[in-house]
């Protein structure tokens, strides 16, 4: 597009002066980034004022080379800092052979980056920056001793992952595929896969292969996989975190069209159609120079357009082409440019400068961070180039002065006697040769150096270049001087207050709202915040827009859909429960309470129960539910818009988001939504409100957000935002958010995938791994002008590994820091505590609900299950033992009962036959007892194969040791004859299995199955820092129940855990011999939980870390539990 533009102002001077004198003034950003295309329209634009014109261009040249590399020259070696403009240095010229050329220019830089160290067979060392050019050979049928990781292409599908010994192999058998990048080497194949799990998990791009092969695999779902992910986004993602250049491939497809009816272009850099006669050695003297650029094709569209376009055909082997050749690659590359726009085509840059033993073979040009293991390079072997084999690659950060050269026209030298190219100018991409053309073209220029600061004080400046190893800037300010403050703090929650009592302290004192911001690191804590500040009633925005859908009034909506959707088949309980218990509906929360009970009473579902014409069910409650019922009927006729609008004036929700303190907020998130919901229904015509509940749910299980538009008039308000969105702005009062360890800083480290021992994904040291993070950290410090905190706290429950300070707080003069005492929040934690845990209405009782529980705890019998429910949360336990409200057992919930009823029907045969059941019966007695449960087609199909495998296993493990066993699922306190109190507490339980130990003292163990994982002793007893001893407590439970059940003639000597499901492969069984001492500590326990629920204290419990996967979650936190931790 640029190029036509370029063209057309070249061509036609009065068409280019209707806008060249529009523009007096001209401002270029990132000039070293432009490419000659760019370029040449800049000075287009500017041609009508000369020399005069104002262009103000701002850049960072980016030389390659560190000051001590060795240049050879006709008088001998020297270091690439001594070299002078009109030197001439060995540079390689074609087909192995070498001349010396004069350099044209010099470029010189300090620079901090990485460098990258590469080493040949021989000894050969060269040490660049991570960009600059090198020329590449990879053997076309090499099968190497090393493992590489990929990134395939194909043109309109996208990139995928993948492992080989041979990049340019595994390209030819891929089908359709158009280019392959390295981006790892490894020594094994084990090794390779796990780096290759780990980056396809991480930065989510496909491992499947492109085309349908051998009919193993359906096209259809290939298709889909690709259109699930941003393969295209995600790639990008991964080269930029690794340093590499997707647009410099190891290897590019042969063919002369690639996907998408693109043709090749090739361009090959000095390009030698003959051997020299007249030398052996390998040095010429005044050799021919040529760049060349040629297409054959055998498209007649393609042919057409280029006879059009003036080039002279021949035919070729394939069809027919043109071959341009030139000395001036500048010139060349535009043509080149021009022809990838117009074709459109693909530049596949070459350069045929080495010899692979005898023959001459094209190197590609790429950047050295895409040079891996076992690649070779151009190496000098007298006064030849041949090629020579990389042996090893090591990366570091460091500050150096760094050195490049410009050798025209074969744009190479000869450092440390290996061919590099001419960084100047960059193909596919930014060109340093604009830079000094710019020089050039405008000799009068002023060149200016950067050394004042408008924004900040001094002690952040320090401090902020102390962070990088820079020298600071000048501040030219006039604010007082503060010192950054460090606020340490022994709960996130005190965090937080601590933040929104600092910010209401100083808009008192006359800051204004906007001039303060909260900087975080990810974009999740900036939904925490938003939800922390409307608590708060502070006025807040947000820089770039938090995730709409996962707002809390947002969220309550899709949960509506969600709900009225699933009305024509089965509908999640707790879900319609949720839903009900909303506050805009105006329900009162007993009537909905008592219908989950009614429904429990009459084994129903909700769904059910409200159908049922029953006297006993509040109208109201009623009614909504109707009006659930009459959505899902008006979503069949009406436009998807059109049913949204009417859900959400209907169900009283906008009335309910009109009545708040701050409703433009959420009218904001609201109005996101709704032109999400009208630009999905202009995509996909004929849209559903089922379709669109479908994509909202793909959107989140794939991380898609659907960010908050910006407020017009928020602009007198608190700035959240990441790091990443508040480059380029400034605010008076900054406050760092979470400043913690592995947060910001040391997080590169962390391996998402345990590997095993001597596994390696990346060899990094630590401060490269840091440096990206360092980068982020700088931004987010130098956006204050004057006041900055940095707030942490010792421990985040979300996180065992975030812990304050973070490890760039020893980076920052200790003299610029001020600790701040933190003791009045600290004394205030339980009231804050408190405050935060009661911003939900929904555990206080209700009116009439005070009786009602009153008369069911009158009959309510306490169980191992429901005493372990009340000590883990009260609340829980109300719902799911008192009033029973009913809901969809889980898959795994569903495993083990099927489980269970296997292995007692094993144990009954075994009772009544004398004989143990085949392998055989026992699977069909799960398979069986599995199809009774309620389980989508998928996880009936997942548990049955997983049954299937742990079951014969387990069979196999103990058929020698099954014995006949006393009794089977036996129960105590649920008959006449076997009623089990403690004191005037009822109990109730049931015991999995109770084998005899010895008949004549009538000893008895008993066993509980478990399904899941596998725990340690630790864990059952809870003695470890994440259990709380819940499987011990029903153990010394059943053993109480014996001791209670009169009807009972037997003594409990043990207790056994048998673990159905494998660690390892190995099976394990835990057994305990129960003390006195602790059944009578039960006792109490049991004595002072039946006293709290007697007196209905059963409100939420005040750790919220289970609440993370309870059912009851958006129930009991329906704005969200985000920052509760």
């Amino acid at each position: 597009m640029i190029n036509w533009v370029v063209e057309a102002f070249e061509s036609d001077q009065d068409f280019l002066r209707t806008y060249e004198e529009n523009f007096q003034y001209i401002l270029a950003d990132e000039y070293q980034d432009t490419n000659s295309a760019q370029n040449r329209l800049l000075f287009a634009l500017s041609s009508f004022w000369g020399t005069e014109a104002n262009i103000f261009a701002v850049g960072d040249p980016n030389q390659c080379l560190p000051g001590d590399t060795k240049i050879h020259t006709n008088l001998g070696i020297k270091e690439i800092k001594e070299i002078r403009a009109g030197d001439k240095v060995l540079s390689a010229v074609g087909k192995g052979y070498t001349s010396y050329i004069a350099v044209t220019n010099i470029f010189k830089q300090k620079k901090k980056t990485r460098f990258i160290t590469l080493t040949t067979e021989s000894g050969k060392q060269i040490v660049a920056t991570n960009n600059h050019k090198m020329f590449c050979f990879i053997p076309p049928n090499e099968m190497t001793k090393h493992w590489y990781n990929y990134l395939m292409f194909k043109e309109g599908v996208g990139w995928r992952l993948g492992i080989t010994r041979s990049l340019s192999v595994r390209l030819k058998v891929e089908i359709g595929a158009d280019k392959i990048v390295g981006i790892a080497c490894h020594d094994t194949e084990w090794e390779a896969r796990c780096n290759e799990t780990i980056l396809s998990l991480k930065y989510q791009i496909p491992t499947i292969v492109f085309k349908l092969r051998n009919g193993k695999v359906n096209q259809e779902y290939i298709d889909r996989v690709f259109s699930e992910f941003d393969t295209y986004g995600n790639a990008q993602r991964l080269a930029d975190d690794l340093g590499i250049n997707l647009n410099e491939p190891h290897y590019c497809r042969d063919a002369t069209t690639l996907g998408k009816g693109r043709t090749k272009i090739n361009f090959l850099m000095c390009s030698r159609s003959y051997r020299s006669m007249y030398t052996k050695a390998g040095l010429l003297e005044h050799p021919e120079i040529l760049h060349e650029i040629n297409i054959q094709t055998s498209n007649e569209k393609v042919l057409s357009k280029l006879t059009d376009l003036g080039f002279k055909l021949r035919n070729k082997n394939i069809g027919k082409g043109f071959r341009v050749t030139s000395t001036n690659i500048k010139k060349l590359y535009e043509i080149a440019e021009a022809l990838e726009e117009e074709l459109p085509g693909f530049i596949d840059i070459k350069s045929s400068i080495g010899t692979n033993s005898i023959q001459h073979r094209s190197a590609r040009v790429m950047q050295i961070g895409n040079v891996l293991v076992g690649n070779y390079l151009p190496v000098l072997d007298g006064f030849k180039i041949k090629y020579e084999k990389v042996i090893s690659r090591t990366d570091e950060i460091k500050e150096d002065v760094v050195y490049d050269l410009e050798v025209t026209p074969s744009h190479n030298f000869v450092a440390n006697s290996i061919v590099v190219h001419n960084s100047i100018f960059r193909f596919q991409g930014a060109s340093k040769e604009n830079v000094a053309a710019f020089k050039n073209r405008f000799p009068g220029h002023t060149l200016v150096t950067l050394t004042d600061n408008y924004r900040s004080t001094p002690t952040i400046l320090n401090s902020s270049a102390s962070l990088l190893s820079e020298s600071p800037l000048t501040p030219i300010v006039k604010l007082k001087d503060l010192p950054v403050k460090v606020v340490k703090l022994s709960s996130p929650i005190l965090e937080d207050e601590f933040i929104t009592d600092i910010i209401k302290k100083k808009i008192k004192q006359g800051v204004p709202p906007r001039e303060i911001a909260v900087i975080v690191k990810e974009n999740k804590d900036i939904e925490n915040l938003a939800n922390l500040f409307k608590n708060k009633n502070l006025p807040y925005r947000l820089q770039g827009g938090t995730n709409v859908l996962h707002t809390p009034l947002v969220s309550q909506f899709l949960k509506i859909l969600t709900v009225v959707t699933t009305l024509q088949g089965p509908v999640d309980d707790i879900d319609l429960f949720t839903i009900l218990n909303y506050p805009f509906f105006g329900l009162n929360p007993l009537s909905v309470l008592k219908i989950g009970r009614l429904a429990h009473q009459n084994k129903k579902t909700l769904v059910d129960t409200l159908l049922d014409d029953n006297p006993e069910l509040d109208d109201k409650v009623v009614d909504v539910f109707r009006s659930l019922v009459s959505w899902n009927s008006k979503s069949a006729t009406l436009t998807l818009t059109d049913i949204i609008q009417v859900i959400l004036q209907e169900s009283g929700l906008l009335r309910h988001i009109l009545s708040l303190t701050q409703p433009l907020i959420e009218l904001n998130r609201f109005g996101t939504l709704f032109e999400d919901v009208k630009s999905q229904a202009a995509a996909f015509r004929g849209l559903t409100l089922a379709g669109y509940v479908f994509n909202l749910q793909l959107m989140d299980e794939n991380n898609i957000r659907l960010e908050e538009q910006s407020l017009l008039n928020d602009e007198d308000a608190v700035t959240l935002t990441t790091a990443h969105k508040a480059k380029g702005l400034e605010w008076h009062t900054v406050f760092i958010y979470r400043f913690a360890d592995s947060y910001w800083g040391n997080k590169a480290g962390r391996q998402m995938i345990k590997l095993p021992p001597g596994i390696v994904t990346q060899n990094t040291d630590t401060e490269d791994k840091n440096a990206e993070e360092r980068r982020l950290f700088y931004v987010a410090l130098t956006r204050a002008k004057q006041q900055l905190y940095l707030t942490g706290s010792t421990q985040y429950p979300g996180s065992a590994k975030m812990i304050f300070p973070s490890m760039f707080l020893e980076d920052l003069p200790k003299e610029n820091l001020k600790k701040l005492k933190t003791k009045q929040y600290e004394s205030r934690a339980e009231k804050i505590l408190a405050q935060q845990l009661t911003s939900s209405p929904l555990p206080t009782l209700v009116d009439g609900e005070k009786e009602f529980l009153t008369e069911i705890i009158k009959n309510f019998k306490l169980s191992p299950t429901s005493l372990n429910t009340f000590l883990e949360c009260p609340y829980k336990f109300k719902l799911d033992h008192l009033y029973k409200i009913p809901r969809a057992k889980a898959p795994a919930m569903c495993f083990g009962t099927a489980v269970h009823f296997a292995l007692e029907g094993l144990y009954l045969t075994l009772n009544n036959t004398g004989k143990l059941e085949s392998k055989e019966d026992f699977l069909r007695d799960f398979e069986a007892a599995l199809k009774k449960e309620i389980l989508s087609d998928k996880d009936f199909k997942d548990r049955l194969t997983h049954g299937k495998k742990v079951l014969p296993d387990y069979y196999d493990r103990y058929e020698k040791e099954f014995e006949l066993c006393l009794f089977t699922e036996k129960k105590f306190g649920d008959s006449l004859s076997s009623q089990v109190f403690l004191d005037d507490i009822p109990l109730s339980g049931k015991a999995d299995r109770v084998d005899l130990t010895n008949k004549e003292d009538k000893h008895v163990r008993f066993v509980d199955y478990k399904t899941g994982k596998v725990r340690t002793r630790g864990e059952i007893e809870g003695t470890t820092q994440n259990s709380d001893g819940d499987y011990k407590r029903q153990l010394i439970f059943y053993h109480l129940l014996s001791e209670l059940d009169q009807s009972f003639k037997y003594q409990v000597v043990q207790t056994e855990l048998d673990f159905i499901e494998p660690k390892n492969g190995e099976f394990k069984k835990e057994r305990f011999n129960i003390q006195k001492e602790e059944v009578e500590e039960l006792k109490g326990v049991i004595k002072d939980s039946m006293k709290e629920i007697r007196s209905l204290n059963l409100d939420r419990t005040k750790d919220t870390t289970p609440c993370q996967r309870c059912d009851f979650r958006t129930h009991c936190w329906p704005e969200g539990l985000t920052g509760k931790t």
